[in-house]
């Protein structure tokens, strides 16, 4: 069985929807965007079935289209992008975003908790050599160059702002991203393409998983 294509329309559909975010003219054209649902959906459940192959989900979320108003200044109603999680059993995500000209996958840990951060700096603060070779092996380096930019301006409480390691220490997420024109997205490569960012980028999300499950001196937190 061939694998899952992106609707051809999804951009148009999500242009005409920023030209027309109002409940009146979706409602007229409900029909349109229910069916790009299901497609995005299938190629979602496709995408998490390879990944389950290489890695453990804990699960997979399709965010929805309509917003939540209810605490925002922008009462538009509708996203304007459609886009996928698939949570590790472990720490971090896959995320996937289709966009008007800004699509991209993005894999990583972005929601760091502040005991989690601090254990992350203090293993980078002993040694990053093991994180930074994930960033030189070739496969990894063709998809990713560098971290994303979610940094303190300065080195974090208790941090030399001289240490040799210091450009991890002051991150705030973890997290690698690509991005794709809309003319690869609609390509029939594209799953694959996708799938091979995830499966790369894999040691990344292993390491932050083994760094978050053991305590400074490497010991499993299980441990009685």
């Amino acid at each position: 069985m061939s694998n899952p294509l992106i609707p051809k329309q999804i951009f148009s559909l999500l242009n005409l929807l920023r030209e027309n975010n109002n409940r009146e003219w979706f409602q007229e054209n409900k029909q349109k965007y229910v069916d790009l649902e299901e497609q995005f959906k299938t190629f979602g459940n496709h995408l998490q079935n390879e990944i389950l192959r290489a890695d453990v989900l804990d699960r997979m979320k399709v965010y929805r289209l309509y917003r939540d108003v209810r605490f925002s200044k922008d009462k538009t109603p509708y996203h304007l992008y459609r886009s996928i999680s698939f949570f590790r059993a472990g720490k971090g995500e896959y995320y996937l975003h289709l966009e008007p000209r800004h699509s991209y996958v993005m894999i990583g840990y972005w929601d760091i908790q502040k005991d989690e951060l601090k254990r992350l700096r203090e293993e980078f603060e002993y040694d990053a050599t093991e994180f930074r070779e994930i960033f030189k092996e070739p496969k990894f380096r063709k998809h990713f160059k560098n971290l994303e930019p979610f940094e303190l301006k300065t080195a974090p409480r208790g941090f030399d702002k001289h240490h040799e390691n210091i450009d991890l220490i002051r991150k705030k997420s973890l997290m690698v991203k690509k991005a794709f024109t809309e003319e690869e997205v609609l390509r029939k490569d594209f799953f694959d393409k996708v799938l091979d960012s995830f499966q790369v980028a894999t040691p990344l999300l292993t390491y932050i998983d083994e760094v978050l499950t053991t305590d400074s001196n490497g010991m499993p937190l299980n441990m009685s």
